[in-house]
C-alpha cells in the first residue's frame, strides 16, 4: 500500500467536512420531517461505514488486518454510545448549539487526560482554549433554542466522545492497527449490536 501524495491532502480533508456537515444537515432534516428512529440511523450510518471501509480496502486504500471480533466488542460499545448520544443531540437540539456542543470535545479531552493519565498540555496551549469555552458558554446561554434534553444528550455526546478519542488510540496501539483497520471491524460489530 502506497502513501497518498501530500498534494491530495488538502482535497481529502475538505472532502472529510465537507462530508460530515452534509451528513449532520441530511440527519437534522430527516428529524424535523418526523424521523424519530436514532438508533436504526446510526446502524444505517455503521453499515455505509462498513460498506465503504470494505469498498476502500479492494481499491488498496488501505489493508485489511485480521482482528478477533471479542477485542473489538468494548470498543464498539463505546462507539455505539458515542455515535448515538451525538445523533440524540442532533435531534434535540438546532444544529448551531449541536455544533458548538461538540468544539467543548477537545477541552473535555485535554481533561480527561489529565485526570485519567496525568498528561498536561503546555500553558499556551491550554490558554488558546480559554477562548473556545467563553464563546460556546457565551452562545449557548444566549440561544432561545437550549433545551434540557438537547444539553443531557449533548453533554452525553461530549463525554463519551472523549472518552472514545482517548481510548480508540489506546486500542489501536494495543491491536497494532491502523484506524482504517480497526474501524473497519467496529463499525460491523457496532451495527449488529444496534439491530
Amino acid at each position: 500500500m502506497t502513501e497518498a501524495p501530500r498534494w491530495l491532502i488538502p482535497f481529502y480533508m475538505a472532502l472529510n467536512f465537507t462530508t460530515s456537515v452534509l451528513i449532520i444537515w441530511a440527519n437534522k432534516i430527516a428529524f424535523n420531517a418526523g424521523f424519530n428512529f436514532t438508533v436504526s440511523l446510526t446502524t444505517l450510518h455503521f453499515t455505509f461505514t462498513f460498506v465503504g471501509l470494505e469498498i476502500g480496502s479492494r481499491y488498496g486504500l488501505f489493508d485489511k488486518k485480521a482482528l478477533s471480533i471479542i477485542s473489538v466488542v468494548p470498543i464498539s460499545l463505546a462507539f455505539c454510545g458515542f455515535v448515538v448520544f451525538n445523533n440524540l443531540s442532533l435531534q434535540y437540539n438546532a444544529v448551531g448549539i449541536y455544533q458548538l456542543l461538540k468544539v467543548l470535545t477537545t477541552p473535555t479531552i485535554i481533561v480527561l487526560q489529565h485526570t485519567l493519565y496525568k498528561q498536561v498540555l503546555p500553558f499556551w496551549q491550554i490558554i488558546s482554549l480559554v477562548p473556545v469555552c467563553v464563546g460556546v458558554a457565551l452562545a449557548t446561554v444566549t440561544s432561545i433554542e437550549v433545551n434540557f434534553w438537547g444539553l443531557v444528550f449533548g453533554g452525553a455526546g461530549i463525554i463519551s466522545t472523549s472518552l472514545y478519542q482517548i481510548w480508540v488510540k489506546k486500542e489501536q496501539e494495543s491491536l497494532q492497527c491502523t484506524s482504517p483497520q480497526l474501524l473497519y471491524y467496529q463499525s460491523a460489530v457496532s451495527g449488529v449490536m444496534l439491530c
